[in-house]
């Protein structure tokens, strides 16, 4: 955390915590970069005065008190949007094997069809007995 991130988080807290009259605040560590409620070897303590009226310390927690209902308000349309949102079917590389295989016997079926349909046609032609399924019979030998 650099120097400015701890003034920046300190004087948020400061502001949020409104006026405190009995907390001491050390500064510590290398630089004075850490800042602390308990004394340090080498910590110094630093004054604490807010110059703010009750007016603008009220402003501020209203600030404060909007900017954190826009702040849901904002992660609740995010949420909504993403339970919103359905992702794309994942899709193959490889050729779809259950077609292909229903397109093949698809065309066996139909080839079987059109021979029987051929075979009834001859058998119609030469006059030959039909049995009750419609499948040609052979016709008898001498």
């Amino acid at each position: 955390m650099t120097k400015l991130h701890a003034l920046i988080a300190a004087s948020i807290g400061l502001t949020i915590a409104g006026p405190v009259a009995a907390t001491e605040i050390y500064r510590c560590g290398p630089n004075g970069a850490v800042y602390s409620q308990t004394p340090c070897g080498e910590g110094r303590r630093v004054e604490l005065m807010d110059g703010r009226s009750d007016e603008q310390r009220l402003q501020a927690q209203q600030v404060n008190e909007r900017t954190v209902a826009l702040a849901s308000s904002l992660e609740r349309d995010r949420l909504s949007s993403e339970a919103a949102h359905q992702p794309a079917l994942a899709g193959s590389f490889s050729a779809q094997t259950k077609k292909a295989s229903n397109t093949a016997s698809r065309s066996n079926v139909k080839a079987k069809a059109k021979k029987r349909r051929h075979l009834l046609a001859q058998a119609a032609n030469r006059g030959l007995p039909k049995s009750e399924e419609g499948a040609v019979t052979a016709p008898p030998r001498n």
